[in-house]
């Protein structure tokens, strides 16, 4: 005889984007078939639902089971069940068990549940389910989730490469579960009380534990936060507190979790928790790779406790580090130190992977995006669409998306040009040398004095015509305005710039334009939508590549103050409270990195090639002449790679000796020298309902003006192994498969 337990939830209102007909959940379980996977929904579970935890106490014969693919919907914390109460009902089969709901499963839910085994469901007020046989149970419940113990969990080898092999060990000892329910608890307890420092101290240890260190070290600078603003000393932040009342929300809460009102004792609390919290930071950055910003924590932190063993030995650590990182550099550089070199000391090194506890579904291009997306494009030669076609339901994921010729299209036409506001400089705006909106240049002849329209509502920025002033100031400016973002350009103390590497900070001030316009759209919407289901960040997918055992993928780098410091400060600056506020998490912010790395255009720009400022116009006190512009533009980013491509593209550079045709719209309008906009044009015919495509890689045959570049097209298919590891699927990509593998067959021999 084997035993069940189902559970039925109500529809629930999600702040993700809601089923288009909403739907119940239910869980099924067999007593007999305890697997991890069953062990780990039985944790979520006995987190997220009290009732049901409390109804289900004295069975202990029974375990909870779900697929692992919807695991994401039970963690979400905003779900609740009904009051219910456990009974017991059988049948000739055996005995089941069940909890009554008011109301049955929706039957595309139960479709889209396939896999499940035998059910058999009354789709009435209740839901039944028969017994199985315990052999199609040990069939039927081998799914994603029940993997058996020698298996590793890809998605939770964590971010950092360092001590992976004790993280391997953990799984395999079969310890994972009980860490992910402990990290499951500890966010409920920061949901319950955020200003406890301690909370976020337990996250950092936890989340250093499974092996996501740019998480930990993220929950240790909010611990951080709170512990400075209570102790009043210098958290980092210049100044800004939010909220302005967080000394006393941090006092109160430790006064209400250790029962006193005294200073004394909360300030004791305070300085112990202090102590813990510098530890965890320090071992977090030192997991990351960045041991130079590592250091410097730990200066900070030996200024407060000088003789603590812990730290003066983690410090030790990070030091040894550094110098062996520093002496490999500066033997393969060949004596030529430069801020390249400099900077590559400095930064650290995280995979790019998903968050596993975060919702997937946050990430998903649904077909209601996909209208979206077309009615902002609003064109008549092109049309964004799923690559893989087939039937698209309203909630779910469209997959990957391409551009796709709406009609034929003629070699050298114009098919996109794709304007954007979302860019940014490593020159401060104050130097009025161009548009803060779309980046044109201010400087004559392609914008005379009397062209340039300035706001009313500061001096700080200046535009290059009405609809761009307009466009800033009823948007994103409108939330930057009045506040100093001048800390953005600074160099955090690095190097100053000679234009050879980009300033790790482009991340931030990109970041800071794009949280600007998310802001402004949905204040001005009155709407309430998750940051990355929001069509700007929703439209960009990041370049995941899931570890997979014992290979692991490249590394990606990574900075404390500008993953972690800089956008913490972003929000607090813009009145968002990062220590209550679940849309604006580490996890989200740094997949909203991850994408803007994914999708971000870079170029050196030389606004001084038109004509020199004057004496009294701000300058980059290194400044060379040489800007560097990132941009994230909207649409251009669905065109896919070929390394057979069909349509060519560019900027629009500074240079005042551009041909007019160089520079000219699909309307004939001129676009400006220094403008963040690419013009995309077709290289060839094009017939209706081909996707179009360019190169991300140069010529793809590594050749310039019938000039072998260094390295050709090897080198050329070593770049593409960023977003392809077999080549991209084109003729040439395939006929060089092919060969590969006959040359690895010849040498195997028969």
């Amino acid at each position: 005889m084997t035993d069940f337990v189902v559970v039925e939830t109500q529809p629930i209102d999600h702040d993700i984007s809601p089923s288009p007909t909403p739907a119940n959940l239910v869980i099924m379980a067999s007593a007999k078939n305890r697997t991890r996977g069953t062990k780990r929904i039985t944790h979520v579970l006995n987190t997220l639902y009290d009732d049901a935890q409390e109804n289900l106490h004295d069975e202990q014969n029974f375990t909870i089971w779900s697929k692992e693919t919807y695991l994401e919907q039970l963690q979400d914390t905003t779900m609740k069940l009904d009051a219910c109460s456990v009974s017991t009902t059988s049948d000739d089969k055996g005995g089941s068990s069940l909890i009554p709901c008011s109301r049955s499963i929706q039957d595309s839910w139960m479709k889209s549940c396939n896999g499940v085994g035998e059910l058999a469901v009354d789709l009435a007020e209740n839901v039944v389910i028969g017994a199985f046989e315990e052999e199609a149970n040990s069939s039927s419940f081998e799914t994603d989730s029940s993997q058996s113990d020698n298996d590793i969990r890809q998605e939770w080898l964590g971010t950092t490469p360092f001590a992976i092999e004790y993280r391997i060990d953990t799984q395999t000892a079969g310890h994972l579960d009980d860490l992910i329910y402990h990290q499951r608890t500890i966010y409920d307890s920061i949901l319950e009380t955020p200003y406890d420092p301690k909370h976020w101290i337990e996250l950092c240890q936890c989340c250093l534990t499974l092996g996501f260190a740019d998480i930990a070290a993220a929950a240790a600078h909010k611990a951080l936060i709170l512990i400075k603003a209570s102790l009043n000393l210098d958290h980092g932040c210049e100044g800004i507190v939010y909220p302005s009342n967080l000394e006393i929300l941090t006092k109160m809460t430790l006064g209400e979790r250790l029962h006193t009102r005294s200073p004394t004792i909360i300030e004791e609390e305070l300085k112990n928790l202090l102590l813990i919290c510098y530890s965890g930071l320090l071992s977090s950055l030192l997991a990351c790779g960045t041991f130079w910003e590592g250091l410097r924590a730990a200066k900070e932190a030996l200024s407060i406790f000088p003789k603590d063993v812990d730290l003066l030995e983690t410090r030790n650590m990070l030091r040894d580090y550094f110098y062996e990182r520093q002496n490999s550099l500066k033997a393969g550089a060949a004596d030529k130190v430069d801020e390249s070199l400099i900077l590559m000391t400095r930064v650290g090194e995280i995979y790019q992977v998903q968050y596993p506890w975060l919702d997937t579904r946050l990430n998903d291009r649904t077909p209601a995006l996909v209208r979206e997306l077309n009615d902002n494009l609003n064109s008549q030669i092109c049309e964004i669409k799923p690559i893989i076609l087939g039937p698209l339901r309203e909630s779910f994921d469209v997959g990957p998306l391409g551009i796709f010729a709406m009609r034929d299209i003629d070699e050298g036409e114009s098919v996109l040009v794709d304007k954007c506001i979302t860019n940014t400089t490593d020159l401060h705006p104050k130097a009025q040398t161009y548009c803060d909106a779309c980046h044109a240049s201010l400087l004559a002849p392609h914008t005379l004095p009397m062209q340039i329209v300035r706001p009313e509502c500061c001096e700080e920025v200046a535009f290059c015509s009405q609809d761009c002033c307009s466009t800033a100031t009823s948007g994103y400016h409108r939330i930057l305005c009045g506040k100093d973002w001048s800390w953005t350009y600074g160099r955090n103390g690095r190097p100053k710039s000679t234009g050879l590497a980009p300033d790790p900070m482009w991340r931030v001030r990109l970041f800071l334009r794009m949280v600007a316009v998310y802001l402004a759209d949905t204040q001005s919407t009155k709407t309430k939508v998750h940051p990355l289901q929001h069509s700007l960040f929703g439209r960009m997918s990041a370049n995941y590549s899931l570890p997979s055992y014992p290979d692991f993928p490249l590394t990606h780098d990574w900075y404390y103050y500008e993953n972690i410091g800089a956008p913490t400060r972003i929000l607090m600056t813009l009145g968002i409270n990062p220590f209550t506020d679940p849309h604006w998490t580490q996890e989200v912010i740094q997949t909203i990195f991850w994408k803007m790395e994914n999708n971000a255009n870079m170029s050196n720009i030389n606004l001084s090639t038109t004509t020199l400022p004057s004496s009294n116009s701000p300058q980059r006190e290194d400044s060379t002449g040489e800007e560097i512009v990132t941009s994230i533009n909207t649409n251009y980013l669905f065109l896919n790679h070929s390394c057979e491509p069909n349509i060519s593209w560019r900027g629009p550079s500074s240079t005042p000796f551009e041909s007019s045709d160089s520079l000219e719209g699909i309307n004939g309008e001129i676009i400006k020298p220094g403008s963040a906009t690419i013009i995309c044009r077709a290289r060839q015919k094009i017939k209706k309902g081909e996707e179009l495509k360019i190169s991300y890689i140069g010529d793809p045959m590594g050749t310039s003006d019938n000039t072998q570049l260094e390295g050709g097209r090897q080198e050329r298919r070593r770049w593409l192994r960023k977003w392809f590891e077999g080549g991209c699927g084109c003729s040439i990509c395939t006929k060089e498969a092919k060969e590969v593998k006959a040359m690895a067959a010849a040498k195997s021999g028969p």
